[in-house]
Formats: C-alpha cells, sequence, structure tokens
C-alpha cells in the first residue's frame, strides 16, 4: 500500500486532499531548518516523508531545539510546521523567540487552524513599545 492510499484508509477524502495539498506546498518551500511543532506533529511529517507524501528540503527538528542555544537558527530560512493552531499562542511565543537572533526569515505552515479561537491579533507584528 503506499501513502496515498494509506492516508484514505485513515482519513475522509476531503483531509486526504487537505493532506496532500499540505505536502506538496511544503515540498516547495525553500528553507535551511523546518521546526515541527509538537511530537505528534513530527510524527505525522515523519510518516509523509517516509511515505513520499512530502520531502523537506532541509534540517528537520522539533520545537525543542529552541531549549538551546539560538545561533544554531543565525542567518537561516526557518519554517515552522504545525498539525493544527488552536489559538496560535504557541506559535506566536515561537516567532517571538525566533526574533531574537537575526534570521532570514521566518514563515509558518498548519494544516489546520480551529477558526473558533483563532486569533490574528497574535501575528501582527509592532515594533512600538
Amino acid at each position: 500500500m503506499n501513502g496515498h492510499e494509506i492516508l484514505s484508509t485513515l482519513f475522509d477524502k476531503e483531509m486526504c486532499n487537505s493532506i496532500i495539498n499540505f505536502a506538496n506546498t511544503l515540498s516547495r518551500v525553500t528553507a535551511d531548518i523546518f521546526i515541527v511543532m509538537s511530537r505528534k506533529s513530527a510524527c505525522f511529517i515523519r510518516f509523509l516523508e517516509r511515505h513520499g507524501i512530502v520531502s523537506l528540503d532541509g534540517d528537520v527538528v522539533t520545537d525543542r531545539i529552541l531549549d538551546v542555544d539560538l545561533d544554531f537558527f543565525r542567518d537561516k530560512r526557518i519554517v515552522i510546521i504545525d498539525d493544527v493552531i488552536v489559538s496560535g499562542t504557541t506559535i506566536h511565543s515561537i516567532i517571538r523567540k525566533l526574533q531574537e537572533v537575526p534570521t532570514i526569515s521566518i514563515q509558518v505552515y498548519v494544516l489546520g487552524v480551529n477558526e473558533k479561537y483563532y486569533c490574528q491579533d497574535l501575528f501582527t507584528y509592532s515594533d512600538e513599545n
């Protein structure tokens, strides 16, 4: 059974298409570092990689790496990947932490968003203090 067939046994057709579109989008992204949020997201991305559904061209790490020296991220193109955003507070805090070092870019890719609780204002950057 190939990866697409496995997905079709686990998810309905609409979700399968969303996952495949998400994977295709990620496969076209150019980054030095892909930060995968949470262990379950890391397992999901690993499943997609193992079955040829996604191909990430860069170092793949989990958000736990943010607990060490942030110089690892200096002058890098960073992509944050998560399976779902509920409110956005976790990704917002990760972005704020990464802004402590000079990076080339920070992009966020998420498969699903909880529209009831998500707060777009968390991602509006203001340099006013």
